[in-house]
């Protein structure tokens, strides 16, 4: 869906109703429903110009919603020239039916630029008029809504219901889509600016998206019996393992020290005089 960032306090006057022209130095050949995005700068010299030349009552400038989505309106065409009293040139949005929106913080751009569908959340739309006559109100939508679901209207009384007919130029649509105004038909009469929620049978919207109810009670069914435990296997009891023995060594055998060899020496007693063989020496030997 398309939006446009404008300052404030301008922007206030457009959803609110009260300007019905937005003034550019460029054309554009966009025409249908847009978000507003407010700036997140306060034009102050604006501000108090209208408070010394216009009987409106605003609020103060620092209560103005900055930096996000405040609202919507429908461009119809785009001028040169305009009686209006809001037109300075030299392009001049023609703009109808602003309605203001639950603020939501998103940074803007230059131009017109698309932001994602779900950006508001569950919000389908914003109530324009009702006809009682034929009990249909006028919504102008931002999210894809579709014949069958459920939703909540929050204004002055909140319902639920379901979407079971739905109008765009008097034929019967199945779907309706973002940025486009259908007939939607509603069991209770709402307001101009109401909000319509998406929802289910249960509960309504999520966090953040409209009033929080307390759900249904869910029917209280009868405990389950609790299984009984089985019985824990008794413990073996532990036997006690003998130590492993170390296998015996033999003793190590002392060597026996090796016997010391005797000499063969001669007996100096066998032959205290000289042995026989040294006497027949020297007997041989004299002379």
């Amino acid at each position: 869906m398309k939006a446009l960032s404008i300052q404030q306090p301008w922007a206030w006057l457009i959803v609110n109703g009260h300007k019905d022209i937005e003034n550019r130095t460029w054309s554009t050949r966009f025409r249908g429903v847009f978000l507003v995005h407010s700036g997140k700068d306060c034009d102050r010299d604006g501000y108090r110009y209208l408070k010394s030349r216009h009987d409106i009552i605003m609020p103060n400038d620092k209560d103005f919603g900055r930096g996000g989505i405040v609202g919507s309106a429908e461009l119809i065409n785009c001028v040169e020239i305009s009686d209006s009293q809001w037109f300075s040139g030299p392009y001049g949005f023609v703009l109808k039916g602003g309605l203001p929106l639950p603020f939501v913080s998103l940074p803007g751009s230059l131009r017109f630029f698309t932001v994602s569908s779900g950006l508001l959340g569950n919000l389908v739309g914003t109530v324009v008029n009702y006809d009682s006559t034929i009990k249909v109100a006028k919504v102008r939508l931002f999210h894809l809504i579709s014949v069958g679901d459920h939703i909540m209207v929050q204004g002055r009384s909140n319902w639920f219901q379901q979407v079971r007919q739905m109008f765009r130029d008097g034929d019967k649509i199945p779907h309706g889509i973002p940025g486009e105004s259908v007939l939607i038909e509603l069991d209770q009469v709402p307001e101009q600016g109401d909000q319509i929620y998406l929802s289910d049978e249960a509960q309504p919207p999520g966090p953040g998206s409209g009033p929080k109810s307390k759900p249904k009670p869910k029917p209280k069914s009868k405990p389950k019996p609790k299984p009984k435990p089985k019985p824990k296997p008794k413990p073996k009891p532990k036997t006690k393992q003998k130590p492993k023995q170390k296998p015996k060594q033999k003793p190590k055998q002392k060597k026996k020290p090796r016997p010391k060899l005797k000499q063969n020496l001669p007996n100096p007693n066998r032959f205290p005089h000289g042995s026989d063989e040294t006497k027949k020496k020297g007997a041989g030997s004299g002379g």
